[in-house]
């Protein structure tokens, strides 16, 4: 009387149905905005859109989280901000890091909302000068 002599019907296969369309959809979407803008273009749309934004306030809420947080980390991702705005994404991620560790019960709030929003505006601003360069010279070729 095992189990040994069961027969497992196998899976069934999957159907392409109406949920799969965005999917489509959007790789679609994602090759020509590739083929126009350039991995760099895709960066830096990215950055726009706020995607590595919200990937920062991911992080700071998780790091915010952890028994003891290191608050030199925190000192050091605040001020790296202020550099970071040059790769548009990098500067989007520290800011949003900056404005989610502001959660954590720091002496200095202001400074660090300060900090964030130079960085993040910085970064704004040289992805959609970036991004309009790149398109206007390849509308030039």
């Amino acid at each position: 009387m095992g189990t040994d002599n069961v027969i497992k019907k196998p899976p069934k296969a999957e159907k392409l149905y109406l949920g799969k369309i965005p999917e489509i959809i959007g790789g679609a979407i994602g090759i020509f905005l590739g083929y126009k803008l350039g991995i760099v273009g895709l960066l830096i749309l990215a950055a726009i859109l706020g995607i590595p934004l919200l990937l920062g306030f991911k992080y700071a809420s998780w790091y915010v989280k952890r028994p003891k947080p290191n608050i030199g980390w925190i000192e050091f991702i605040s001020w790296a901000n202020v550099l970071t705005w040059i790769l548009p994404p990098l500067g989007m991620l520290t800011a949003g890091i900056t404005f989610g560790l502001n959660k954590h019960n720091l002496n200095s709030k202001r400074k660090y909302y300060i900090l964030a929003g130079i960085g993040l505006g910085a970064a704004l601003v040289n992805g959609a000068v970036g991004t309009y360069l790149r398109y206007k010279s390849q509308k030039g070729l």
